[in-house]
Parts: structure tokens; sequence; C-alpha cells
């Protein structure tokens, strides 16, 4: 502060002079503006650090409205009775006293603005901070900042590849959210915690920002934020179940189509089973029809005089079968010259096939055929 009073004391004697406090963080960046009458808008600006033997020169300007940069200083003189300073990537050692000053031939009617300097190192926030999101998207920036920055006006803005800053969103102190465009930003005092918001992003959107403070003298950035947007990744859905997992699953319930195929299966094997019943009870009607017929062919043989068969057999056999009142399901027919006799029964209506065996017991017939008929059903 000493050094300050002298310093204001020997530009007084020299000029104008005016004085400035300006407030930064480690590894940030300040940004500030000094003041210079109207009639030195085309003379020369400087910009140095005091020491105790000069002045060292850090920047001066070039031509109207272009930003000049040497190391971490750039200067910029907009032809509007004003030119900007900014210091990058603050350091400890950047603390003191600057001088902001109009060139002109007769030092006594200069124009010199003192600048006072401090560097805060606080590890309270990041310095730098990285972020991916992808295009078409949504995507989040979060900036934490001291505590004496919350009744300053939030600031946002985005750098370009001469490390100025520029595109800048505020929010004013005695606002916690705005909307600029496909930007939202919001602040949180009580966590001390400064959001942006990006929307649909694009690939313009891609590059490095900054987030911090302003006052009505000048601009701290704290937080830098390198923002990177690519294409949305290609997914591929994959489902992988062990062996464990599946045995424990609970099986699957049954669709209506399962339980229709199932009934139908049932209906099917039942009709089968009550068919094979109906078929097996025919078979023994069948048998017991057939031992009964041969009981009488026999009982007519023995009648037949010495128990055999002869010429006059046969045809009286043939004769009976015709009669009225025999058995109209059975027709029997014999012949002298074969010696086999061919037995057809009549369909029986209740069973799928019928027949009855008869085997003679002459020496005429040595063999019996049958013939079924096939059931209507």
């Amino acid at each position: 502060m000493r050094n300050l009073l002298i310093l204001i004391i020997l530009s007084f004697m020299t000029g104008c002079v005016s004085c400035l406090e300006v407030e930064g963080c480690s590894g940030g960046t300040v940004i500030f503006t000094c003041k210079y009458p109207d009639n030195y808008q085309s003379n020369d600006k400087y910009f140095c650090k005091e020491s105790t033997q000069s002045c060292e020169e850090k920047i001066k300007s070039g031509m109207k409205n272009t930003w000049e940069n040497k190391d971490r200083f750039s200067l910029c003189d907009t032809n509007r009775k004003l030119f900007t300073v900014i210091i990058r990537k603050l350091e400890k050692s950047d603390e003191g006293n600057y001088k902001c000053e109009v060139a002109t031939s007769d030092p006594s009617s200069g124009h010199v603005t003192i600048v006072e300097l401090k560097v805060k190192e606080d590890d309270c926030f990041k310095k730098s901070v990285k972020e991916t999101a992808y295009l078409g998207r949504n995507a989040t920036i979060t900036c934490k900042y001291p505590e004496d920055h919350e009744n300053r006006t939030k600031y946002f803005c985005k750098q370009d590849d001469r490390f100025i800053c520029k595109d800048n969103i505020t929010l004013e102190s005695e606002k916690i959210s705005n909307k600029h465009g496909r930007l939202f930003v919001s602040d949180n005092r009580r966590e001390r915690v400064f959001t942006v918001t990006f929307t649909n992003l694009t690939v313009e959107d891609t590059g490095v920002y900054w987030c911090g403070g302003k006052t009505h003298v000048y601009t701290t950035l704290i937080t830098e934020v390198e923002l990177a947007v690519n294409a949305p990744p290609k997914t591929t859905m994959v489902t992988t179940m062990s062996p464990a997992s599946s045995s424990r699953s609970p099986p699957s319930p049954l669709n209506s189509t399962s339980v229709v195929t199932i009934v139908s299966v049932s209906l099917g094997g039942l009709v089968f089973a009550a068919f094979l019943v109906i078929v097996y009870s025919c078979k023994r009607n069948k048998q017991k029809g057939a031992a009964s017929s041969t009981h009488r062919l026999s009982t007519d043989a023995g009648n037949n005089g010495k128990g055999g068969h002869g010429i006059g057999d046969s045809e009286d056999i043939k004769e009976r079968s015709l009669q009225p009142d025999s058995v109209p399901a059975t027709t029997i027919y014999a012949s002298d010259s074969l010696h086999y006799a061919s037995v057809n029964f009549q369909k029986n209506p209740v069973c799928p096939t019928e027949a009855a065996i008869a085997k003679e017991d002459t020496p005429f017939a040595d063999y019996a055929t049958v013939n079924f008929g096939q059931s209507p059903a």
C-alpha cells in the first residue's frame, strides 16, 4: 500500500492518474479496462509492471480494435477512450502494481492508470474441467466459485484461438436463472455453484469456455472448461444369461395356443383309447360268433348219415342257407370239386370288422378262408 501511495503521488506530478484494484485466482484469468482522455486516441498504449527501478513493459497496443498477444498478456485499444488488458494463467508471483500508460511527447501531460493486482490461492474449486457430450443431446457444466463471488454477476464465455474470451453470457446478481438461446444458466448461491446447460449440441459448441464473476471494474475467470462434442456412440444390445440364473428363472406361462394344443392332444388320446376298447370288444364278440358257427356246422355234418359230407350234403347246406329261417348275416358256399369252403359274413354295423372262422371237419375241406368287409366307420 505504501508503494501504491508513492506511485500515485509521482503520477500526479506527471499528469492525470486513476487507480484500480483487481483480484484474480491462481490459474485463472483477469480482464480489466484502462481509460484515457479523448485527445489520446491515436497514441500508443502500454501496460507495464512497476519495480524499484523502472516499469517493465509487458505489452503495447498495435492497430485499433485489434488484439495484441504477448506471452500471457493481451491488449486491445477499442478507440473508445479505453483499452482492455487480459492476464491469463495467473500465478502468485504476478501480484504487484501495474501501470496503464498513454505515450506522449510531454510526460507531464500524459495519463496513467495504476492497477493493484492480487492473486488469491483457493483449492476449493476446480481450475480446469474436461467434458464430453454428443451431438443433438444436452450437456451441463458446473463451476464452483469463492464466497466473495456470491453477490457478483456470473460470467460465462467462450475462448477463441487468440485466447480472447467472447460470446459472453452473464447472470445478474439479483437473478437465479436465465436463458440465452440454447443455453440455460442458473446460480445456486447456497452451494456456490454456477451451472450452464447446453441443449441440442452442435459441432460448433466444441471449444474452451470460462466461468467466473464480474464487477463494475474487472472480470475474474475462475474455471477453464474444455468441451468436446462427438457423434453419438453406436450401441449394441447384448443379453447374456448364466446357467445358474437360467435355472432359477421361473417357467414362462402357457399361452392360449399351447393350451388349445394340449387339450386337442388329450381329446385325441381319449378318442383313440375309446376306439381301441370298441375294437377289442368287437374282436371278442367275433370270436364267440365264430365258435358258435363252427359248432353249428359240425352239428349239421353229424346229422348226415355216416357222419361225412357228400354231394347231397353240399346241396342241402346250400338250400338251407337260402331258406328264410337261416341266419341272414351268413352265406355258406360248398362245391363238389373244390376242397375248401368260403365263408363270408355280412358287415356288422356295430363293429369295424366282423368275421368268423369255421374249419370243416370232413375230409373234403382242407382249410377255410375268411373275407372281412371294411367297416363304414
